[in-house]
């Protein structure tokens, strides 16, 4: 019997690579627009983000600092 790990695997990998990907798509996005408004797709791909750290302040610092890496942002 074959093991099937490639399901499980892929859908951590997606679900870790979700909310770290914002931090890139920003950084690209200040880079060629500058500080404008984010585009509708980018709002609506990651709104789903919000509810889920907003229930957890040090998630939410984390997740902060780590967009100020990408960003200069200012923290909260």
């Amino acid at each position: 019997m074959k093991p099937r790990h490639f399901i499980p695997a892929l859908f951590f990998s997606l679900l870790i690579a979700y909310p770290l990907s914002l931090g890139p798509l920003t950084w690209l996005h200040g880079k060629r627009h500058g500080h404008d408004e984010p585009p509708r797709w980018m709002t609506t791909i990651y709104a789903p983000l919000g509810p889920v750290l907003g229930h957890s302040q040090p998630l939410i610092r984390a997740y902060i600092w780590y967009l100020s890496k990408w960003t200069p942002i200012e923290a909260q």
